[in-house]
Order: C-alpha cells, then sequence, then structure tokens
C-alpha cells in the first residue's frame, strides 16, 4: 500500500489493495484459528496491543478466505479451499452489541430498546447461518474493536448485556452450526470487567471462558522484518563502514539477538544501523502503537523520520549516512514526548538523567564539543534504557559507534571531555557508561510504595479522644 493509511477498516477497506506482509506470527494465528474451528472452539477472540495489525489481519483473513489472496496458504489449510464463506462485519461502538448487529443485519427496530431484540437477532442469525449451511457456507462474524461493546455493557445494565454475549459465544460454539465468529480485543476479556461487582464478574468470566483467546502481540524480530521489507531505501549497498558497524554491535553484545545477528536483514534496514533499528522498534512498543508507530516512522515525512532523513541526506554511492541513535532519540523525543515525560512512564527517570546531561554539556562543553557531545549523551541515554544488562557499552565501543553511525572522529577526546565534567562516568560492574545524575531507583515509585504501607490518620482529634488518663495541660 503505497499511500499509508494509519489503520485498516473492515468495512472501508474490503475492496482496497493493502499491501500485506504476513509474518510468522500472522501465519502461526491463522493456523491456530483453524485448529480452534475444527476443535469446535468458534467463538474466538485475537488478543492484542494498540497499532499491531489485527484489523489488517482480519482484513487478510477475510482475502484468504474468499479466495483473493493466497496470504497463509499450506498443506494444512488446503481443507478450505472446498469451502465457501460469507461475512458479516461490523466495528465497535459504545452501545449494546445487539443494537449494533441489528443494524448490520437491517432488523427494523420499532423502539431504541426493545426487550425481545436480542432474541430478534439470534432469529436472524439462526436463519442466515441454516440458509447458508444448506448451501456448504460457513458464515463468518467479524467483530472488530470489540472491547468498545465491552466497555459500554460494564456501564450499561451489564446483567443484559453480558447475558447476551454469553447467549451469542454459545450460539457460535454449537457443532451444529457452519459458523465462525472472530472478535478483537485490545486486552484480555477478564480486564474489561474489573469494575463489575463480584456477582456481576462471575458471570463475565463464564463468558470469558467460552471465548478461545488467541494472543497476538508481533516479536521485535517480525517487526524488524516489517521495517526492512518496506524500507524504500533498502537497495543501498552495505558499504565497508556499514559492515564494521554490523560488527561491532555483534562484538559487543548491544542487539538482543546477540551472536545470531542477521546480516541479511542488517542490509535490508540500511541506511538505519540494525541497533537504531532495534532500539526504534523497542521504543515504539513501549510508547506507540507497535507497527502503526512503525510503518508512520517509515512512510510519512515528518520531522526526524526516515523520508525526512533521506530526502536531506542525498545517500548516493559509499557515501550513505546512517540514521543512528541520535536520530532516534530526536524522534521519539519530538514525537511522544507527552507519553516520556508522563509521571506514569516507568522510564521517566532515565529520561529525567538524559536531559540533565544535555543540559550540562550546553553549559560545561566548549562549542565545537556540544553537538558531537549531544549525540553521544543521546545514543548513551538510549542505550541504558533498551539495551540487556548483557551490552558492553565501553569507551571502544562508543568511540566507534560514534566515527561509524555518528559521523564523529574525535570522539574520545569528548567522552573524556564528558567525564572529565561529571555528565557521565563508567561504572566497571555495569560494563557501560552512565550518567552522573542518574540512579536505578525509582525514587517517586519507591515513595508512592511506602505510602501505601504507612496507615494514615484521618481525624487526629478522635485518636486522641480515645487515649485513656490523656489529661493536656495548657501552656
Amino acid at each position: 500500500m503505497e499511500n499509508f493509511n494509519v489503520s485498516t477498516n473492515i468495512l472501508r477497506d474490503s475492496d482496497t489493495a493493502i499491501n500485506y506482509i504476513p509474518t510468522r506470527n500472522a501465519k502461526d494465528n491463522f493456523n491456530r484459528i483453524i485448529s480452534n474451528f475444527n476443535n469446535n472452539n468458534r467463538f474466538q477472540g485475537i488478543i492484542g496491543s494498540y497499532g499491531t495489525g489485527k484489523s489488517t489481519f482480519l482484513w487478510a483473513f477475510e482475502q484468504y478466505l474468499l479466495g483473493k489472496n493466497k496470504y497463509f496458504d499450506s498443506k494444512e489449510n488446503q481443507v478450505l479451499v472446498s469451502k465457501s464463506f460469507k461475512f458479516i462485519k461490523l466495528i465497535g461502538e459504545y452501545k449494546p452489541l445487539s443494537v449494533s448487529l441489528a443494524n448490520t443485519l437491517k432488523i427494523k427496530i420499532l423502539k431504541d430498546e426493545p426487550s425481545d431484540i436480542d432474541e430478534l437477532v439470534l432469529s436472524k442469525l439462526e436463519s442466515a447461518i441454516k440458509s447458508n449451511t444448506k448451501k456448504n457456507i460457513i458464515t463468518v462474524l467479524i467483530l472488530d474493536e470489540f472491547g468498545k461493546f465491552l466497555e459500554y455493557a460494564v456501564k450499561n445494565n451489564p446483567d443484559k448485556e453480558v447475558y447476551f454475549i454469553q447467549k451469542l459465544a454459545e450460539f457460535f460454539n454449537d457443532p451444529k452450526k457452519l459458523a465462525l465468529s472472530i472478535c478483537s480485543l485490545h486486552q484480555n476479556f477478564s480486564s474489561y470487567g474489573q469494575t463489575l461487582n463480584s456477582e456481576q464478574f462471575k458471570e463475565w468470566e463464564k463468558v470469558k471462558g467460552r471465548m478461545k483467546e488467541v494472543p497476538f502481540n508481533e516479536p521485535i524480530d517480525q517487526l524488524l522484518y516489517f521495517a526492512s521489507e518496506r524500507n524504500y531505501f533498502k537497495d543501498l549497498s552495505l558499504n565497508d563502514d556499514s559492515l564494521k558497524l554490523f560488527n561491532l554491535i555483534k562484538t559487543h553484545n548491544i542487539s538482543d539477538k546477540k551472536q545470531i545477528l542477521d546480516t541479511e536483514l542488517a542490509k535490508k534496514l540500511l541506511p538505519i544501523d540494525y541497533i537504531s533499528a532495534e532500539i526504534l522498534t523497542k521504543s515504539l512498543q513501549r510508547y506507540g502503537q507497535n507497527e502503526r508507530s512503525l510503518f508512520t516512522f517509515l512512510d510519512i515525512d515528518e520531522s526526524f523520520s526516515l523520508k525526512r532523513f533521506y530526502n536531506n541526506t542525498q545517500l548516493v554511492g559509499k557515501d550513505i549516512t546512517t540514521y543512528n541513535l541520535s536520530e532516534v532519540f530526536d524522534y521519539i523525543h519530538e514525537h511522544y514526548y507527552y507519553v516520556i515525560s508522563a509521571k506514569s512512564n516507568t522510564d521517566l527517570t532515565h529520561w529525567n538523567a538524559i536531559k540533565s546531561a544535555l543540559d550540562q554539556a550546553d553549559t560545561r562543553l566548549s562549542i565545537d564539543y556540544i553537538i558531537p557531545g549531544r549525540k553521544i549523551i543521546k545514543a548513551i541515554g538510549l542505550l541504558n534504557i533498551f539495551s540487556h544488562l548483557g551490552s558492553k557499552i565501553d569507551e571502544e565501543f562508543l568511540i566507534n559507534y560514534s566515527k561509524l553511525a555518528l559521523g564523529i572522529d574525535n570522539a574520545e577526546d569528548i567522552i573524556k571531555k564528558l567525564t572529565s565534567q561529571k555528565i557521565i562516568s563508567y561504572k566497571n560492574y555495569k560494563h557501560r557508561y552512565v550518567f552522573v545524575d542518574w540512579t536505578d531507583i525509582d525514587i517517586e515509585s519507591e515513595l508512592n510504595k511506602a505510602s501505601d504501607k504507612i496507615q494514615r490518620t484521618n481525624n487526629t482529634s478522635e485518636r486522641v479522644a480515645q487515649l485513656d488518663g490523656f489529661h493536656p495541660i495548657l501552656v
């Protein structure tokens, strides 16, 4: 899909040509759904964070079953070729599920919510499924953004709404019916019912027991694969410096992949260096919306994005400038500042330490050292947040990374200056540079934990009045 959309709409995009990339995870989940169907678990929910591609997967699921594209073709799925399918699709709304289904099924509603609407909907579904079954057609009900219906159910007559969802689940799990229902959720079913009272939650859990949940979050390596396939500049040749950079990352154990780094993947990711791509992906998982945020970064020409970087640097031949950790920092800081600066951010202490170090660099370094010094500080900061504990972020790594990726030839001098000015320091036991103001203890979080353990006194005078033999003396 050359013209990028931030999300897929299963109704709007039914006939839209989307450049869908089926990952191993997506293929596994497709096979899992079919296996569940064959085992009579036919009311299913795919569970994944925002932006992980659930709606696009549902779009591709429909395309495959209708024979329009072989995204998930395998020997196990050949049995589906002989089947025909009819789809009923709707997108979640903050209203009763029965009302939305009635509208989709074109059931005339005389009042806003007649008492028998639930039965009308189930009766209409029964008729449609029976008719399709006689023709050997499987009826597939797709409920995208199902969580919106659940949010409504929790806050509006939960007993009635939960009972309808339970009946719908039992309806589809009937092995006599050629029918399948797939819902998409941002969190597991139980999480939506946390505010219900104990009796209502028991009923909620009954419904959960009737839904077969399918986890959908994509692992880091799959997102890197997405980036490499979607990278419009991946035809750039891997020059000597890039090979040196790749080996540097490998020898210092910086990547989560450790000693099994994929050279071919690194080539496809250029001009993003491998560790920058990995940390960018992690940050978009943590602060953004996974695939959606990643495709925005790759496809849209905006401040500090890959397209803006490419357009500004005129990449030709061997003069390839690397999209590096400093660039990643600028992109995340620019587009996700509201997330990283929030008190709820578990990395807030780290980000505050980076900000403090950058401020100190502006005042303590000579003018020639400020810009390269800031780049090195940004690289150290991101590596401390996102690299695993076994990474070796020592002087050798920083000097070489600065030269190969950041374009800094005098990194050794700058590192010494940052150290002498007490902006950074090297911790032997951690095998890495950290900021002098840095601490791995989240003080605010620890204070909140401590306050929870301290019994609060609401009315001191009442406590004092309960003390026997207490006689105050007026002064």
